[in-house]
């Protein structure tokens, strides 16, 4: 069982809505895996890896507004996942290892929390908020891991890739004062680059 917290920034762009930057983002996720570890030869361990996941993801660009005047609103992404993957780890000289990692992430389902107040005059607070639901999608995850013991323990360097690509939500009907509305989260990606290092006692 595994889990990390992430805070940054990210910038947003859409064909319809413009660019902005600063979003402050969120990110949480927690992951249950189970593996078996596998020798084809003496020094070369083979792990088929799967589970169960939970990712959380808030933007909160609430009160801010793109370059074409579109008001921001804040955004919740809740996924339910199963990574399923597979370890290779070897030597490469004495004391050194070397391991690479592939991921395929199967979606089950997404719940998308949008504070859509802070779009609509009237309110432009979190106070209306809208739920659709994500039925499609999936994520990939590479790394590669390089390794060396020095007495008891293990030092680690691993540059990482993370993707996520979500289709459209289901459609949500709203009724305002201003009238009508269909709303649903428009088809996204997440692309993530980053680099662990670790200490394994």
């Amino acid at each position: 069982m595994d889990g990390r917290l992430s805070l940054g920034n990210m910038n947003y762009w859409s064909n319809g809505s413009g660019t902005l930057s600063g979003i402050r983002d969120y990110n949480f996720e927690t992951r249950f895996t189970v593996g078996y570890g596998l020798k084809p030869s003496k020094n070369t361990v083979i792990t088929p890896f799967g589970g169960i996941g939970y990712r959380y993801l808030a933007d909160l660009s609430g009160g801010m507004t793109t370059t074409s005047e579109a008001s921001g609103y804040n955004r919740k992404s809740n996924y339910l996942y199963s990574p399923l993957g597979l370890e290779i780890v070897f030597p490469i000289k004495s004391r050194w290892t070397l391991g690479f990692t592939a991921e395929y992430d199967l979606f089950w389902q997404g719940w998308q929390f949008s504070e859509l107040g802070y779009a609509f005059a009237p309110y432009k607070s979190s106070d209306w908020e809208a739920e659709n639901k994500q039925r499609r999608g999936y994520g990939t995850r590479y790394s590669v891991k390089l390794s060396r013991r020095i007495g008891r323990y293990n030092y680690a360097l691993e540059p990482y890739f993370r993707y996520w690509s979500i289709d459209d939500s289901d459609i949500l009907s709203v009724s305002t004062w201003e009238g009508g509305y269909e709303l649903h989260e428009p088809a996204n990606t997440t692309k993530e680059w980053g680099m662990k290092f670790g200490i394994k006692f």
